[in-house]
């Protein structure tokens, strides 16, 4: 309900969804930004989550779009991931095989890349590479090369 909603983002420093659930969260929570975004439009919806974010009083917020990569509004600045296809990494084959953890392992290097201080951008190409790695693999939590990270700027 609504009211669990707000106490829960009251409470939160982050919040990380998906395009189909920022729409929902608008509505939801009643907030002042109308029309709703065009879950279409990256730069619209940049802009959007960046009002939302600041409405709540959140460190962050980053929406996952599946194939399109995911964005992040913070109060270090924000990024659009540019989408990284599966066969692009050399590690992958090209086709998803189970998208399941996907979402989790970008949900991961947000709050990884945000404790080391990364770069808002490292860390949105950071979780659209291993959210496509983990989104090739059958299972939500395939084993990831030693050598992964070492291909982020």
């Amino acid at each position: 309900d609504q009211d669990t909603l707000r106490e829960s983002c009251r409470l939160a420093t982050m919040i990380k969804c998906n395009q189909d659930e920022v729409a929902t969260l608008f509505e939801l929570m009643g907030l002042s930004l109308i029309p709703l975004p065009d879950i279409s439009d990256s730069v619209s919806l940049l802009k959007a989550i960046e009002e939302l974010r600041l409405q709540l009083g959140l460190d962050a917020i980053m929406v996952t779009r599946s194939e399109k990569g995911c964005m992040i509004a913070s109060r270090r600045g924000s990024a659009i991931g540019n989408p990284v296809p599966l066969d692009s990494l050399g590690l992958c084959t090209s086709v998803v095989s189970d998208p399941v953890g996907a979402g989790d392992a970008t949900s991961a290097v947000l709050l990884v890349g945000w404790l080391h201080a990364w770069p808002i951008d490292r860390i949105a190409e950071t979780a659209n590479r291993l959210g496509a790695f983990v989104a090739s693999r059958p299972g939500a939590t395939p084993e990831i090369p030693s050598d992964f990270f070492g291909h982020s700027k």
